[in-house]
């Protein structure tokens, strides 16, 4: 098997790791972002369609692999890209949810194997890979001071490569702390029915209420 990232620059490859646990990251975040929003009235496939479609690409893909050796990066990420694919088109193709449903055990332990698995990527796989990296490939050790023309307070304080690394780290656990946030809220409400507009009554003047009644944001 080949190794899937390309050499295109010399730190692709070391930063391997890392650029997987982003990956792995932002595909979770992407599902999760099509989970929030309402399906779609036309559905693109049904649920048996688009399980019978991910193993046919899955076949094609292991075969076309064996026998296209020297192919065999192009048709791992063709297959890969393929089952994103109907994956994605299943979750916005889903029936649609009533707010009086309620969750089952089965979907209770599935959701919370999938935000531990986000949350293992964004606070300790993803931070822990790039201090490893800035450590070995790119050398940000507390020996390592940044010189002129970056740092025109050399002389006077000289600023370590690792406070760089260090700060870098820092802004991953506030960025995941502030999405986190942004999405539990998102997640909350992905259920609530948006108010019609009355008649004689534009989108733009509906009073947004809450699940108690109150509203949300006075008429003008």
């Amino acid at each position: 098997m080949p190794n899937l990232l390309p050499d295109w620059l010399p730190w692709i490859r070391p930063a391997g790791r890392l650029i997987w646990s982003l990956i792995g990251t932002g595909v979770g975040l992407a599902f999760i972002a099509a989970l929030i929003r309402p399906p779609r009235e036309r559905k693109l496939v049904t649920a048996r369609q688009a399980l019978a479609g991910a193993v046919v690409v899955f076949v094609l893909g292991l075969v076309a692999g064996k026998l296209l050796a020297d192919f065999q990066t192009v048709v791992v990420w063709v297959m890969l890209g393929g089952v994103l694919a109907i994956a994605f088109a299943a979750v916005a193709s889903r029936d649609l949810r009533s707010s009086d449903q309620t969750t089952t055990w089965a979907e209770a332990m599935l959701g919370a194997v999938a935000v531990f698995v986000i949350f293992t990527l964004v606070y300790g796989v993803v931070p822990h890979e790039w201090l490893t990296f800035a450590n070995s490939y790119l050398n940000m050790s507390n020996d390592r001071f940044i010189k002129e023309p970056f740092w025109p307070f050399y002389d006077t304080v000289k600023l370590p490569f690792s406070a760089i690394r260090d700060t870098v780290a820092a802004l991953i656990y506030v960025v995941a702390i502030g999405g986190n946030v942004v999405l539990w809220m998102k997640w909350q409400a992905r259920l609530t029915p948006k108010p019609e507009p009355a008649e004689g009554e534009t989108a733009a003047e509906v009073i947004r209420t809450s699940r108690f009644g109150r509203p949300l944001k006075a008429k003008a």
